[in-house]
């Protein structure tokens, strides 16, 4: 099929033919004819250039994020598998390797059901479909048989992970991993994280739901803050307390602070005392707490920092455990930030493509009412419509919807006109 670059050119080769010969024997109206034509096309040309343009953007949106996707699974701390809705294996992490005892490549492509015992296949056939009809229920507890067939209890957990393509998480922790003193391992944070509900839910509901489960994880010395946006003109300030309220704030009027030197730095920043720190001498002047320990962490989302997770501990063990632990947390709270954003892209997305193709019957019903109105041809209107459109500076979309609103509206005047 032709594109419609490739027609416009025809026609603009046969208009510049027809206004060159239109002194001699041309058909004036031919040449009207041609250039009536020739902007219809122009116009339809622009529009699915628009179109296009947004498709290729969102496309390449998506490829970045199922790079970026992989990369989170094969740094976590926790068997991750990745299935279809049949549970065939796409993709493993190490840590599913090493819980399964079994290299990658002799996990992908299987079904995953075969690693658990045969009382527990049915059950783990249910998952994927349990999932996508969002019912819940909490882990299923299952046999998983390794490579050398020694048998492990494990937690079970399937998420969506894209529903579109079918592809569903499988988080495999060992059962009964330790919760000392009510606090969550880190696996069992990262599992929890993993299920919080991302559809039609804002960032800051997101933020708030991820740092009720961080702390359970870090434990209740630990207090955190994500601010979204930049720290000089913050969009949204989530806290778990009034600690880290007072230690944001102080960073805020001392213009500096390891939350700024994350967002400017695209890096994480930490240190285990604050007071006995060189980088921040104003801020350090303002803390009165000693022996604070503090991490801060950069949320990268569609490419840019977003935002930054800073972790703040008074009295704690000044070692790196910390900023390991808050790091590997933040990681899964950027991929959920990261899906919330790339559904409101893709929302756009949708609503920007319908508004274009919408636009040509817009501007339909627009010649429609030109041509009642005047009693002229369908030429004569777009015509008409194109002058106004080109005097007053406007889009030809936007004042064919002004007359058709006008019309709709009862309102008289022609906005044409």
């Amino acid at each position: 099929m032709r594109s419609i670059a490739a027609d416009l050119q025809v026609l603009a080769d046969r208009l510049a033919r027809a206004r060159a010969a239109q002194g001699g024997k041309a058909d004036g109206d031919l040449v009207q004819e041609l250039e009536t034509a020739y902007e219809e096309l122009r116009v339809a040309d622009e529009e699915v250039r628009v179109q296009e343009e947004e498709i290729a953007g969102l496309l390449r949106h998506q490829d970045a994020e199922r790079v970026a996707h992989a990369r989170l699974l094969a740094v976590l701390p926790v068997a991750v598998l990745l299935t279809d809705q049949r549970g065939i294996v796409r993709t493993a992490n190490a840590e599913a390797a090493v819980l399964v005892g079994r290299r990658p490549d002799r996990i992908e492509g299987r079904p995953v059901f075969t690693f658990f015992g045969p009382d527990d296949r049915p059950a783990m056939r249910e998952l994927p479909g349990r999932a996508a009809s969002q019912v819940t229920g909490g882990p299923r507890t299952g046999v998983l048989v390794t490579g050398t067939q020694e048998t492990v209890p494990v937690e079970v957990t399937v998420t969506v992970a894209d529903r579109e393509q079918g592809l569903f998480t499988w988080l495999l922790l060992t059962a009964g991993a330790g919760r000392p003193d009510g606090v969550l391992s880190l696996p069992d944070g990262l599992a929890r994280l993993a299920e919080l509900p991302v559809e039609d839910a804002s960032p800051e509901d997101v933020v708030r739901a991820s740092l009720e489960v961080c702390r359970d994880v870090l434990g209740p010395d630990v207090e955190l803050t994500v601010l979204l946006g930049s720290p000089e003109e913050p969009e949204a300030v989530v806290s778990t307390g009034q600690l880290a309220q007072v230690l944001d704030g102080s960073q805020l009027q001392a213009g500096e602070g390891p939350t700024s030197s994350a967002y400017r730095e695209r890096a994480t920043v930490w240190a285990t005392d604050v007071r006995a720190d060189p980088r921040w001498p104003r801020w350090a002047s303002a803390v009165s707490e000693r022996g604070l320990a503090v991490v801060a962490v950069p949320l990268q989302v569609s490419g840019q920092v977003g935002g930054v997770l800073t972790g703040y501990r008074v009295g704690g063990p000044a070692d790196s455990s910390l900023a390991e632990n808050v790091e590997t947390l933040a990681l899964t709270v950027r991929g959920l930030l990261q899906q919330v954003v790339l559904r409101a892209e893709i929302r756009q997305a949708a609503a920007d493509l319908d508004r274009a193709l919408s636009s040509r019957a817009m501007i339909d019903q627009a010649k429609g009412i030109v041509m009642a109105r005047e009693g002229c041809s369908a030429e004569d209107a777009f015509r008409h419509l194109v002058d106004v459109a080109s005097t007053e500076h406007v889009k030809l979309r936007d004042l064919a919807a002004t007359i058709v609103t006008s019309v709709s509206d009862g309102v008289h005047r022609d906005p044409s006109s």
